[in-house]
């Protein structure tokens, strides 16, 4: 008991001198910390679930050794999960809208697929080598922000998951969406519906 409390009392003692924290004191953050811990042990059995349920799906299979990698594989996914949450500082805020845009992957990676196999049969022909591009695109969500997080880390998924595209980064700076072609397409009608330009 004394050790959890002394974690607490750190981590306490690293978010009073955070940005985030105005006028807060330790007894705040024991206090908060404590209250959350149900919500916390609630969402990491939902998220343990989900891991479960595509761990099953993947497999299909529920012999006794895919149970025993499943389970291994299920605890690695919630470690690195409340790695990244905690130590890394990514946050996700839900957004439906956004989240919803992924009805359009399946069609983004037919798609991709076949503009794929069009470049490989060019290449293998002779009649055109496979070109490398790299794209950038204006991105409207490129800040900092829980919000724009979340709108960069959709358009990156939903984006890379079409073989004929690989999200690099979302430059800050340039305010711009880094990916690589090998088949000249127009931008994703997905990653347009998350903030890029077309």
């Amino acid at each position: 008991m004394r050790g959890r409390l002394r974690r607490t009392m750190i981590a306490g003692e690293q978010w009073l001198r955070s940005p985030w924290c105005v006028r807060c004191t330790a007894r705040d953050i024991v206090r908060t910390s404590w209250t959350r811990a149900p919500l916390r042990l609630v969402w990491n059995a939902l998220e343990g679930a989900a891991y479960v349920g595509a761990w099953w799906l993947f497999t299909g299979s529920s012999s006794g050794s895919e149970i025993v990698v499943g389970a291994a594989a299920v605890t690695l996914a919630l470690i690195a999960s409340h790695l990244v949450s905690t130590r890394l500082g990514a946050r996700l805020q839900g957004n439906l809208g956004a989240i919803a845009q992924v009805w359009r992957v399946p069609a983004l990676i037919v798609s991709g697929t076949f503009d794929l196999l069009k470049v490989l049969a060019k290449h293998l022909l002779g009649r055109e080598k496979a070109k490398s591009l790299l794209r950038a695109v204006r991105f409207v969500h490129y800040g900092s922000t829980t919000s724009d997080q979340t709108f960069q880390a959709l358009a990156t998924a939903y984006t890379t998951i079409s073989p004929n595209f690989v999200v690099i980064d979302v430059d800050p700076h340039a305010r711009v969406l880094l990916f690589h072609q090998l088949a000249p397409t127009a931008v994703p009608k997905v990653t347009v519906k998350l903030g890029a330009s077309p």
